[in-house]
């Protein structure tokens, strides 16, 4: 049996036979991998006509899954591969690229799960087998969480605090080690920032401006933040223990993880000034601001969830931002 056994299979291989002069072995792997999958339905239909018509074109968009930028590139290998049949005097009905959007979707951490995290990250033992600087995790991650929760930050400008970016007396972090690297200075609630202090102080390190607040030690003794690796792996424990996980998650969606305890605090924090009856006019330019983000749009997408849980507030940001610019999308 032949790698392709279509009524098309001496013009998949006469293809993929010129592509192989100009393009790298690994962009033609992807490549034999959509047209077998063009090839099979081909077979499967029982297509014995040397012609692609709009119809069968239509049938096989129908029968691709995965992401939308998966799909795309799908696509246009098969679209590529009908503009030769055309040119080789095989009629073949050329597929429209489909537009790429996002197809993240955060999971959204309710306040009961919140609290269930932060209360076995308070209570959580060492297992026998770690080692000691993997123990840090375990003696960080309570006060990583709420600051996380809390304001919203990154892990990576979290665990890369150090005492200087604290301001204990105004209550603010200021964050250096950022994306894009704009620094800015977030506000914390009155009680999180009475918890950083008493953090800070049993740990030792006020007055001490460059100590990390989760700092570990290097074989030379000097002082690093600790990976967000190990920070990472403890969070999926616990997780893991308390048994969070999306009810109908697809194979190729993200489930909860530390970067959507950033999506939570952005969604609850939208749909509290909404029911305080703050504007919109207020409200998103600051939330944009202060999570450090370019532009709206990327706003908007950290309201994006995967529950019902705040319909009123996604309505009234999405009636809000399509008044100032149009979806996102893009074409390959």
């Amino acid at each position: 049996m032949t790698e392709y056994n279509s009524v098309l299979a001496d013009e998949i291989v006469s293809y993929l036979d010129l592509k192989k002069v100009i393009y790298r072995p690994s962009t033609i792997a992807h490549e034999k991998g959509h047209l077998r999958h063009f090839d099979q339905y081909l077979c499967d239909i029982q297509c014995e006509d040397k012609a692609v018509s709009e119809q069968i074109m239509t049938g096989w968009q129908k029968t691709i899954t995965g992401k939308s930028i998966t799909i795309s590139h799908k696509v246009t290998t098969i679209q590529k591969f009908t503009e030769y049949l055309n040119t080789v005097g095989i009629s073949a009905y050329i597929p429209t690229i489909p537009l790429v959007r996002s197809d993240y979707v955060a999971y959204i951490f309710s306040d009961e799960e919140v609290k269930s995290i932060i209360a076995l990250a308070d209570r959580m033992k060492p297992m026998p087998h770690e080692k000691p600087d993997y123990r840090d995790a375990l003696l960080y991650m309570p006060m990583i969480l709420r600051i996380l929760f809390g304001c919203g930050t990154r892990l990576g400008e979290t665990i890369t605090l150090k005492m200087k970016n604290i301001d204990l007396d105004s209550g603010t972090l200021i964050l250096t080690e950022t994306k894009r690297n704009k620094q800015r200075i977030v506000p914390m609630h009155v009680s999180l920032t009475a918890i950083v202090s008493q953090y800070c102080y049993a740990r030792g390190i006020v007055g001490s401006p460059e100590r990390y607040l989760f700092g570990i030690q290097n074989t030379d003794g000097t002082e690093k933040s600790i990976p967000e690796r190990r920070i990472q792996l403890r969070f999926s424990r616990i997780l893991s223990t308390l048994g969070i996980s999306p009810e109908e998650r697809q194979w190729h969606e993200r489930g909860p993880c530390l970067h959507c305890c950033r999506h939570s605090f952005a969604i609850k924090s939208f749909s509290l000034a909404e029911k305080k009856g703050r504007k919109l006019d207020d409200t998103v330019p600051y939330l944009s601001i202060y999570l450090g983000h370019e532009n709206l749009n990327e706003t908007q997408k950290y309201l994006k969830f995967s529950s019902e849980m705040y319909p009123e507030a996604l309505q009234q940001f999405s009636e809000y931002t399509n008044n100032i610019f149009p979806e996102v999308s893009y074409e390959f």
